[in-house]
């Protein structure tokens, strides 16, 4: 696992003949809850994070009470959802960028949900997201999710945009 606390960073892995860099298990963006968070000014790209079959989300923006993760961009990886979870979780944030990445679930397994961002109606006026965006991303693979009803991407951020995105490789199961 690995947790990013570090404030106006850049990350970018290599793409090449044989794939991508990967990172195996969780990425954890800690909130205004932990000691070293939230971040502000992080930008990710070109990585594959892929947790595995356990039950854990492969990239999780921790939701915090009051201060907001901010100016996040995440461009051009895959991020890989564990049977039974989610490959994306997180609220209580701002200006967030989802741009060309693949949102998939694991070989063989059935995601709760893709992607979920949360926002106040699940964590509060202190939790509410603002401004997150996605841009011409893929989501593929299974979801079920008995509790809330099946779906790629949960999305409840105010003054966002969700356009030019990909869901034929969805599946409900």
């Amino acid at each position: 696992d690995i947790t990013i606390n570090k404030n106006n960073l850049t990350l970018e892995g290599t793409t090449n003949d044989s794939g991508s860099t990967t990172i195996r298990g969780e990425v954890a963006i800690p909130s205004d809850d932990d000691p070293t968070g939230p971040v502000d000014g992080l930008t990710m790209k070109k990585f594959t994070v892929d947790h595995g079959d356990t039950g854990e989300q492969s990239l999780d923006i921790r939701t915090g009470t009051s201060a907001p993760q901010n100016d996040l961009t995440f461009e051009n990886n895959e991020f890989v959802a564990p049977d039974t979870w989610f490959a994306v979780l997180g609220g209580n944030m701002q200006n967030v960028t989802f741009e060309n990445n693949t949102f998939s679930v694991d070989s063989g397994g059935t995601a709760a949900k893709i992607v979920f961002i949360g926002g106040e109606r699940s964590y509060g006026t202190d939790g509410s997201s603002d401004s997150v965006e996605f841009d011409s991303n893929s989501f593929t693979g299974d979801v079920s999710d008995i509790n809330s009803g099946a779906t790629a991407l949960e999305h409840e951020a105010d003054d966002s945009t969700v356009e030019d995105n990909d869901f034929t490789g969805v599946s409900l199961d």
